[in-house]
């Protein structure tokens, strides 16, 4: 299969979502929504009572705002880098499933290995992740 640019941004895609929905990835997540949530309801009843308060939750929220979007874009480009280093556009990759081994063709090399290797295998529209033990 030779890897393009368009089967580089889906793989990113699906690898980022895995990534993004892992458990710890998810309460932390959840927290942040929690803490935002919470600084803007004291915003709203602290509003216009202390100019200074007012101000300082403003910037809590926006600071949150910012760590989440931060935190996923950089996610993100850690995730595509990744898969560009293994896979550039341009080149071309295959993998063959025998009975005890998968063996995986890349620019990098050959490898082969036994399927009780892995964990758990997760599988996106552009992507199967292999979740090693």
């Amino acid at each position: 299969m030779r890897v393009d640019p368009e089967l580089l941004r889906g793989m990113s895609a699906d690898a980022t979502v895995y990534s993004l929905t892992r458990p710890l990835a998810l309460i932390a997540y959840t927290a942040l929504i929690a803490a935002f949530v919470l600084n803007a309801i004291v915003l709203s009843i602290v509003s216009g009572v202390d100019e200074e308060q007012t101000t300082t939750l403003t910037w809590t929220l926006v600071a949150i705002a910012a760590f989440v979007v931060a935190s996923i874009l950089f996610t993100r480009a850690q995730v595509r880098r990744a898969i560009m280093t293994a896979m550039p556009s341009g080149s071309t990759v295959g993998v063959s499933l025998g009975d005890e081994t998968i063996t995986l063709f890349a620019k990098n090399g050959v490898s082969d290995m036994a399927y009780s290797t892995f964990r758990a295998v997760r599988v996106g529209r552009h992507a199967v992740i292999l979740l090693l033990r």
